[in-house]
């Protein structure tokens, strides 16, 4: 080898970040999650060759898809309701009990997604991520078992909103 690659790297440790926050969808805190919350940025290529040519000659994306999963860690009727795409309206409260209908949705949840990590301009402040339009997508399996704790997994598609945007990504600077 020519040289010690490791010493010629700059870290700089104040924008390495760590951790998420408060998780809300439609505006309602769900509770702390598990694993942390996972994006999934995936994008699909063409690639256009020549036969004149040893590589690709141009490229294009033709879709874009943005996913978002997460395990909440309180199990609610509420959380149950998000994870399997029903609707809020699905869990009935009573004088004595709360029941959640099972009834299929006959259409996808569009919710919308609100959620914290920390700053990249400053660890103490807040970074926020939204997403205005998402559909729960996939499975979601919860395992009831004795002595541990239940989390309900949930997958959500991210949608482009009117202005062709999933949403944004905001760093606080100041504080307010």
């Amino acid at each position: 080898m020519a040289g010690n690659v490791n010493d010629r790297v700059t870290s700089t440790p104040s924008q390495i970040l760590q951790g998420a926050g408060q998780l809300k969808i439609d505006g309602v805190d769900v509770g702390g999650f598990e694993g942390g919350v996972q994006l999934n940025w995936a994008q699909t290529e063409v690639f256009v060759d020549s036969e004149w040519s040893l590589g690709s000659v141009d490229a294009e994306i033709t879709n874009v898809d943005f996913q978002i999963t997460t395990s909440l860690e309180e199990s609610t009727l509420e959380n149950i309701a998000i994870a399997w795409g029903l609707p809020s309206s699905s869990v009935l409260s009573g004088t004595s009990s709360k029941t959640l209908d099972l009834n299929p949705a006959s259409k996808m949840q569009t919710v919308g997604l609100v959620f914290e990590g920390m700053s990249g301009t400053n660890r103490d402040k807040i970074r926020t991520f939204t997403v205005d339009k998402a559909v729960k997508i996939g499975s979601s399996q919860t395992v009831l078992n004795r002595g541990i704790k239940t989390v309900v997994p949930v997958t959500f598609k991210c949608l482009l909103n009117d202005s062709g945007s999933f949403g944004a990504i905001s760093d606080s600077t100041i504080t307010a």
